[in-house]
């Protein structure tokens, strides 16, 4: 449930509770009777894409309804459920000619969604960013500890200076360069987060454009990739679209 509540707080109302919201606003007038049922039109698009996407992938997710003005989506997985952002573009967006096309542009969108929720795309992202981050507090722990042993290997024991403030000398068998030897350990372990993000960006980049590839080309096992192509350039520019929030003001 707690799940759930996070999910919904980040992806939107469920597809369900923006429709009643929907509702309350055109009970209350704070939207016009004709926009309410264009908007009401293209839910009822969206609930039926939904049946027809879960009886022909088997794969069951929840929708949601984001506070995007873009014409965009995207998927998103939990141990236990499914999840599918659209954003509210889809529903203020006035340049498609008919119902007819809004419909086949959103419905190759969502297939391709739901191909990154066939591959476990977020599942595999979630495990490449957790190995990355463990990889490197391990490297800072390891350089880090290698920096504790230096100094305990040349520094002597802790005693008081004139003013009795602690403090450490070398030892004699110390190399003179000691402190800048010190220095660069610890630098290394500073800079190392750093270093790494940078140096997976093109591994990054590789792992999220052959993710696209593989949703790409489930959508078009059913046929989509004429409207996918239509739709991309639609998603690519930046939409003039207001989200229903934005609208009510």
């Amino acid at each position: 449930l707690l799940a759930n509540s996070l999910v919904t707080q980040t992806l939107g109302p469920t597809l369900e509770d923006y429709a009643a919201q929907l509702t309350a606003f055109a009970k209350n007038q704070q939207i016009t009777v004709a926009r309410s049922k264009a908007i009401q039109q293209r839910l009822n698009c969206i609930t039926e894409l939904k049946k027809e996407l879960e009886q022909k992938t088997g794969i069951k997710a929840t929708y949601h309804i984001a506070p995007d003005s873009s014409l965009n989506a995207c998927a998103f997985s939990t141990f236990t459920s499914h999840h599918i952002a659209i954003n509210e573009g889809w529903l203020q967006y006035q340049g498609f000619p008919d119902l007819t096309t809004y419909k086949n542009h959103l419905r190759a969108v969502l297939y391709h969604e739901v191909g990154h929720l066939w591959h476990r795309h977020i599942l595999k992202t979630n495990i490449y960013f957790a190995l990355k981050i463990s990889l490197q507090n391990l490297f800072s722990y390891l350089l880090y500890s290698k920096a504790a042993n230096y100094k305990s290997q040349h520094l002597g024991p802790i005693v008081s200076d004139e003013w009795g403030k602690p403090v450490r000398y070398p030892n004699r068998s110390a190399p003179t360069n000691w402190e800048e030897t010190l220095d660069g350990y610890e630098n290394q372990a500073e800079w190392l987060p750093l270093i790494t993000n940078l140096g997976t960006i093109p591994l990054t980049f590789i792992i999220s454009r052959s993710f696209e590839f593989q949703a790409d080309a489930f959508a078009a096992q059913f046929d989509q990739a004429k409207n996918l192509r239509k739709a991309l350039k639609l998603i690519s520019p930046p939409c003039e679209s207001t989200t229903l929030s934005e609208f009510l003001i």
